[in-house]
């Protein structure tokens, strides 16, 4: 396998001001939870380009993808409000906003602007990004932060990994760099998550691991700070583990029986056939040996498929880190033993 540069200064990681510049379209933002009954109507100037909803006395415009967002909550299908005259679609939508509506729903605002809107069900009290970056800056020591790895940022789900100077070598000339993973969603629908990280200079690349280090409830932390605190305190000791059980892997020989593994996992852990092919291609260029090579080839390929979602890729980094636990192999089929 490719070496990796050992040398913090010269990862190829995002610095502080970049980061920044990537969480800003998610700062910033006002809420405003809407119930069956509340007074509201949606209007136009000229075309839907031009969208206005009045709540209550509020007047905000509506940008083009929030309308369609807004017409989503309603349950209208997304392509019907990209082709409906704008004559016949705003009658439709104060119907539903006024006498139809059912559920609550989450409008998101910026300056007087709808963002976005969701019906879906809201399971904690928004947080932004910066904050809990900065949080998560000031427990782990920002002497001890080397960079930023694979930030994204959406309503829906934003992710933030901070790689620290914690190392290791599996093998010669080989080092991993801990940090944590965290997870989160502007909109409020999912909670808060924190996770082990671990970065291999590799152009990018990086693994998120099989166990979460905490999830964070407004119902069951009332304050963040003291809770990010015990959760990284205990960061450093879970990525040792981790560590360990990555070191272990160099010494699990896959050799003459490549595909089959893999072939295992892509049906164990539902991994789809076109990615599963890309892995298969990747593991055949590096000459893959070790379940360490193997997992470095999927960890890869969850880092530099552009086509894959960030929800996708998490989840295919996750299934790295649970090879990471689950590395005997049978040596009648040569699947991973769980």
């Amino acid at each position: 396998m490719s070496e990796t540069k050992t040398k913090p200064s010269d990862l190829k990681l995002l610095d502080r001001n970049e980061v920044t510049n990537l969480l800003a379209p998610t700062e910033n933002l006002n809420f405003i939870d809407l119930k069956p009954g509340d007074d509201v109507e949606v209007h136009f100037h000229g075309t839907k380009d031009e969208s206005i909803i009045n709540i209550g006395e509020a007047e905000l415009r509506i940008n083009p993808q929030a309308l369609i967002d807004t017409a989503h909550c309603i349950g209208m299908p997304k392509k019907y409000v990209g082709k409906c005259p704008s004559d016949l679609l705003f009658p439709h939508l104060n119907y539903w906003f006024g006498e139809g509506m059912s559920t609550p729903v989450r409008v998101i605002t910026r300056e007087g602007v709808v963002v976005s809107m969701t019906a879906d069900r809201v399971k904690t009290a928004v947080v932004s990004n910066e904050r809990l970056l900065q949080i998560a800056e000031e427990k782990l020591g920002n002497e001890h932060i080397v960079g930023y790895h694979q930030i994204h940022t959406d309503l829906d789900l934003s992710t933030i990994s901070v790689v620290t100077d914690q190392t290791f070598e599996p093998v010669k000339e080989d080092t991993l760099f801990g940090g944590i993973k965290i997870q989160n969603s502007i909109l409020g629908k999912d909670v808060v998550e924190v996770s082990p990280y671990i970065f291999r200079q590799w152009c990018s690349n990086g693994a998120i691991t099989s166990q979460s280090l905490g999830r964070y409830t407004r119902k069951k932390h009332d304050n963040l700070n003291n809770w990010f605190g015990e959760i990284i305190e205990g960061s450093s000791s879970e990525l040792e583990k981790e560590f360990e059980r990555i070191r272990h892997l160099t010494q699990v020989s896959v050799k003459g029986h490549v595909p089959e593994t893999i072939q295992g996992i892509a049906k164990d852990r539902r991994i789809p056939q076109k990615i599963t092919e890309e892995i298969l291609e990747r593991a055949s260029s590096e000459k893959v040996e070790t379940m360490y090579d193997l997992w470095n080839c999927i960890t890869w390929v969850a880092s530099h498929n552009v086509e894959l979602t960030p929800l996708a890729a998490t989840r295919l980094q996750w299934t790295a880190g649970v090879i990471s636990k689950e590395h005997e192999i049978c040596e009648t089929c040569h699947r991973i033993l769980g």
